[in-house]
């Protein structure tokens, strides 16, 4: 039985074990993943990740229209935005290589490290999509 990321060893046809048993009966690593310290070098390449048992993984995805609004705020609309030239520039060179410039230009105008993660997540999503939507904010075509 999986308890906490942890097998119990114990009788638990009874129910969930009780702390006495938890503190009398041995518990083991529920799955070998558990020792990667004990593994070869081939093995822990294999293994991408160890998620505990019963614990939710929320991958998060890239927020287009999030990151879209955020563009135009910091190319268009906010007052005094550090960064503003720096950022047209990037996207003015016309090619999608430059999204590299166009993050840190980003980053000068923008502290919430949760659009700069989002902005991250686009690029590595689509980079090309995300370099034509910076230029079409400053009305010039798509590369």
């Amino acid at each position: 039985m999986q308890y906490g990321g942890l097998a119990i060893t114990g009788d638990t046809s009874f129910g969930l074990p009780t702390r006495k048993q938890l503190d009398r009966d041995p518990v083991e690593p529920a799955s070998k993943a558990a020792h990667a310290d004990l593994l070869d070098d081939d093995k822990k390449k294999r293994i991408l990740f160890l998620v505990p048992h019963g614990a939710r993984e929320e991958i998060m995805s890239a927020n287009w229209k999030s990151v879209k609004d955020d563009l135009d705020w910091s190319l268009n609309q906010g007052q005094d935005v550090k960064g503003r030239t720096e950022l047209r520039e990037a996207f003015s060179k016309g090619d999608a290589k430059e999204i590299g410039h166009v993050i840190e230009a980003f980053k000068m105008g923008q502290r919430d490290s949760h659009k700069l993660a989002n902005l991250a997540r686009c690029a590595q999503e689509d980079d090309k999509r995300l370099y034509n939507i910076g230029r079409k904010l400053i009305e010039l075509k798509p590369s």
